[in-house]
């Protein structure tokens, strides 16, 4: 991993048959981004592309094949970075039909850990109500993201988990004998210690920082978080003992940090029962700017925040309440709108950049 920087900002971008776009360049200004245009135009591809940068992966399904503009063979993304020292960094990404390749600076082997330490940046989407309505991999990805980058152990628990458990699950698949299968218990129990402390100590951020944005954004409904660890017992060596023989009939291993979850209840009904999709997006939106408040609290980096069409199924006032809590981080924005004077109206000093005809020009 590489060392982050506390304010590292896009200031350039560029890239080649990239979805609809023949070329896109382009230099963001360091506070508000504003991008418009007509629907499909490509203003979510932008967003999707600086993505890309910072987290090595697309947030719409799809194969790496399916980036690329049609007619084209591969495709390229590049990105410069400043500090507010003197820390910079050039980023880049490029795809073909089969791969997705990443480069930081002048490194022999970049990761996608790179690229996201690099470049912090959270996402707030119109499908943001996944977090809440959709299974617990949406809200593992979320927590983890966050815990990636405040709890320093964390990676390296994660990573030797994740390895531990592919091979446990083909040991279970292929019927190997038991003592084959928990050669890998206890170190296996070990990384998920630290998992589960790394994890439980930010849900404790969490709900520490969440509180008045979450009142303010939701007009007073507070939701309760709760952390389900998964499994059931607090030794997860006893759990992984006692569920073998389950294990084996099921043909991979039941419980374990894998199987985590964060679940959300306001006035003790589960929140996506409860409240409307546009109040669940309020309060996934509540909970990104609070992972985003932690990182500039605790570990001085303002992330890059990218928000695609935040005006949909959001009132005038949400969306007033939801602007002002951003540019109260004081972070490096790109938002997406069909009429930019709606944002431009509610944010100070924001800088515009209209889409059409495969063309990104600056208007102010």
């Amino acid at each position: 991993m590489v060392d982050t920087s506390p304010a590292m900002r896009i200031t350039s971008f560029k890239g080649r048959n990239f979805r609809c776009f023949e070329s896109i360049e382009f230099e963001p200004a360091t506070g508000v981004n504003v991008v418009s245009g007509d629907n499909a135009t490509g203003k979510t591809s932008i967003l999707e592309a600086l993505y890309l940068l910072g987290r090595g992966r697309p947030f719409r399904n799809g194969k790496p094949r399916e980036l690329i503009k049609q007619g084209a063979q591969h495709f390229a993304l590049h990105g410069r970075l400043q500090s507010s020292g003197e820390l910079s960094h050039r980023i880049g990404i490029a795809g073909n039909n089969n791969a997705l390749r990443y480069k930081l600076d002048d490194r022999n082997r970049t990761t996608r850990f790179d690229l996201a330490t690099t470049l912090p940046l959270q996402l707030i989407d119109p499908d943001l109500h996944r977090l809440l309505e959709k299974g617990p991999r949406h809200r593992r990805h979320f927590l983890d993201w966050g815990v990636f980058h405040v709890e320093h152990h964390f990676f390296m628990a994660w990573r030797q988990y994740h390895r531990i458990l592919r091979q446990r699950n083909r040991a279970l698949k292929s019927g190997l004998p038991n003592n084959q299968v928990v050669v890998w218990d206890g170190e296996m129990a070990r990384a998920a210690d630290v998992m589960d402390r790394c994890r439980r100590k930010y849900v404790d951020r969490l709900r520490e920082h969440m509180s008045a944005r979450v009142l303010r954004l939701l007009g007073g409904q507070m939701p309760h978080m709760a952390y389900r660890s998964g499994w059931r017992d607090n030794d997860f060596s006893a759990t992984l003992q006692a569920s073998l023989e389950q294990d084996r009939k099921a043909g991979f291993t039941r419980y374990g940090p894998h199987r985590g979850d964060l679940q959300f209840e306001v006035d003790g009904v589960q929140a996506r029962a409860h409240v409307s999709r546009g109040q669940q997006k309020l309060l996934a939106a509540a909970l990104l700017l609070t992972q985003a408040r932690i990182l500039q609290q605790e570990m001085n980096i303002k992330p890059v925040l990218l928000f695609d069409d935040p005006a949909a199924e959001l009132g005038p006032d949400f969306l007033q309440g939801l602007i002002a809590e951003v540019q109260s981080l004081d972070c490096q924005v790109f938002m997406t709108f069909l009429d930019p004077q709606v944002a431009v109206s509610q944010c100070d000093n924001a800088s515009v950049f209209h889409v059409e005809h495969g063309c990104v020009t600056a208007l102010q």
